[in-house]
């Protein structure tokens, strides 16, 4: 091949520019790449050039010296025929960004032997439409619906390039195709841009009534309240406040670290008089309705502070059961009063200890005023039902002796409430001390 080597760019040119940005802004659908079609001609030693050769195409970002783009030197043998030829170039991604380009062309027949560079470089000009679309990569903005779906390529937008406080790109680490799903008692509705999820019932987003189950280790339902107020509040009308059932545990457990505080409270603020709890235990079977266990106090404490009414309140109504039981498995007391303990119906006991005195007494009238402990009394005969002081040796009138002296109280008190319920407690058998002179002879201890 002789130096005398022509080549005329400027349909190239214009076909090769026009090519180019074809593809490079179509949208993918369209299955384009980068590659183009390229057209020149090819005229050797003045006449339009035959058969086989060998080209060489580099795009440069100079005139001269520069840069060599894309994939470098592309070799293509090509059939030129009357001078004209085709070929298919592609240089890759990120060449044709709007800058000034310009084509390094070699040739050669086809065959060993060197390649010609031929000079100068080709300028790499934008048709009229080229040129619009040269403009549009610095457009401000597009009128309302411009882009449609259809035009943007497959997963194109990615997370790096929306910016921050824009969208959500993650819930809870999920992303994509993210699903919300109403689970029982919620609903899930959308209005335009509107997500709404409600519970029909009402009360703060809950349905009611609302029913569950879970078999989880874990608690079904826990609420924690980190402040004074309270963690959970039920009213009710007619029903309870709550209900506790278990099938093998506890129905209500309360717990409380507080050194005043109560791990359950039970409240009944009625005004009527009728039968309402403020604790109610209820069982079935072998089972009881309140349990009460402490390993350091009292099992169950009762208070109460209205007068005529009781700390703690058993009652039956079995002619063969209890209002109150009470049992030691060691042998110790079963039951331990402090005060007075008052018994209205009949008592039965298998052993009685007295432990507080030692003499059966009854209480009498005295027709001679105050009496000392351990004076002899005797009946008085001008006052039925009274008793006077013993003035008379072997009075056959004697009833006993006024209990107290030395100490010893009665053990038993015998009594009638409205009836015999006032005077002088007079023991009528066991242990009791006598006042006694020595005036008439010595005196001993005597059995009456």
């Amino acid at each position: 091949m002789q130096s005398k080597q022509t080549f005329d760019s400027s349909r190239t040119r214009r076909t090769c520019l026009l090519l180019v940005l074809a593809t490079t802004v179509s949208p993918p659908s369209f299955g384009q790449g980068t590659a183009f079609q390229y057209q020149g001609r090819l005229t050797y030693q003045g006449t339009p050039a035959e058969g086989l050769y060998d080209f060489t195409f580099t795009v440069f970002d100079a005139v001269q010296g520069g840069n060599a783009l894309g994939t470098g030197r592309q070799t293509n043998t090509v059939q030129v025929s009357g001078g004209v030829f085709n070929t298919t170039l592609d240089f890759g991604p990120n060449v044709f960004t709007g800058a000034g380009r310009w084509l390094e062309l070699g040739v050669r027949t086809n065959g060993p032997g060197p390649i010609q560079i031929l000079s100068p470089r080709q300028e790499l000009l934008p048709t009229p439409y080229a040129i619009h679309a040269a403009t549009a990569g610095s457009a401000q903005a597009l009128p309302a619906n411009t882009i449609q779906t259809s035009a943007l390529a497959d997963n194109a937008v990615t997370v790096a390039k929306v910016a921050a406080g824009q969208v959500v790109k993650s819930l809870n680490g999920l992303k994509d195709h993210v699903v919300l799903q109403a689970g029982n008692n919620v609903q899930i509705t959308t209005n335009g841009n509107n997500l709404t999820i409600s519970a029909s019932g009402g009360g703060g987003g809950l349905t009611l009534p609302c029913s569950g189950s879970t078999a989880s280790a874990n608690p079904a339902l826990q609420l924690a309240n980190t402040g004074a107020g309270t963690g959970l509040q039920v009213d009710s009308g007619d029903g309870s406040g709550v209900f506790g059932r278990s099938q093998k545990n506890i129905g209500v457990f309360g717990q409380t670290f507080g050194d005043n505080a109560a791990g359950v409270v039970g409240r009944n603020e009625s005004a009527s008089t009728g039968q309402g709890q403020a604790v109610f235990g209820y069982a079935s079977g072998n089972a009881v309705g309140v349990l009460g266990m402490s390993e350091g106090n009292d099992g169950i404490s009762g208070r109460s502070n209205a007068s005529g009414k009781s700390g703690v309140l058993g009652y039956t109504e079995r002619s063969d059961g209890w209002g109150g039981y009470f049992v030691n498995t060691a042998n110790g007391e079963a039951l331990h009063a402090e005060g007075r303990a008052w018994v209205s119906g009949e008592m039965s006991v298998a052993v009685l200890t007295i432990r507080g005195g030692a003499d059966l007494a009854e209480p009498f009238a005295s027709s001679d005023g105050p009496l000392a402990p351990g004076s002899v009394v005797v009946i008085d005969p001008e006052r039925p039902g009274k008793l006077r002081l013993a003035t008379e040796p072997y009075d056959t009138k004697v009833a006993g002796v006024i209990s107290g002296a030395g100490g010893v109280q009665p053990g038993i008190a015998l009594r009638q409430d409205g009836a015999l319920d006032g005077g002088h407690h007079v023991a009528l058998t066991g242990r009791v001390y006598v006042l006694a002179g020595a005036a008439f002879g010595t005196t001993s201890p005597q059995i009456c």
